[in-house]
């Protein structure tokens, strides 16, 4: 089934670990880390391996969902409080009745990032993102419409999360889901 979706062309690698009980069962890679795509003609392929390290952006959200939805089963949150509730730097420019759920839906109204910000040097240092994200405008109502939020969703909750368990979300990771 891998193979099969590697083999459409629309991603470069792929890596697949399976895990029971706790123990490695499969633990696979397909694949070039750079080199087969159409402007890398006449250089060599790089394959990937099982210790290449992929970055999952968007795929990073579904973890920081899930110990939301964690906090929230143990009521250290809820997903109708408003974002400044945790945040309250969030509430400038009109953001105050976000809520947590917006965000989780991707309709909290603020799906893009401000102009010239969207760097990797900033995504490298999330007080930074957090901050941009504070002052960024609602471009709808909480609630009114969907959009994708790329970088919102996933930075503001794990913040919230930092702020509520007094770590840092890579350590309340490890220690709630790893």
């Amino acid at each position: 089934c891998v193979v099969s979706y590697y083999e459409t062309g629309l991603q470069p690698a792929m890596a697949l670990t399976i895990r029971r009980g706790g123990k490695v069962v499969l633990d696979r890679a397909i694949g070039h880390v750079r080199g087969n795509d159409p402007s890398a003609r006449g250089r060599e392929p790089v394959p990937v391996s099982t210790d290449t390290l992929f970055n999952l952006f968007s795929a990073s959200k579904c973890v920081t969902s899930m110990l939301i939805h964690l906090y929230d089963d143990r009521g250290l949150v809820h997903l109708d409080d408003p974002v400044a509730e945790y945040i309250p730097e969030f509430a400038c420019t009109g953001k105050q009745h976000i809520t947590i759920r917006h965000l989780l839906t991707h309709r909290a109204g603020i799906p893009l990032t401000p102009a010239g910000h969207a760097s990797l040097d900033n995504l490298e240092d999330p007080a930074k993102v957090i901050a941009l994200i504070c002052k960024a405008e609602p471009i709808s109502l909480a609630g009114r419409k969907q959009a994708y939020h790329a970088l919102a969703g996933g930075f503001i909750m794990a913040e919230i999360l930092s702020r509520v368990s007094g770590m840092p979300v890579r350590d309340l990771l490890e220690k709630e889901l790893c």
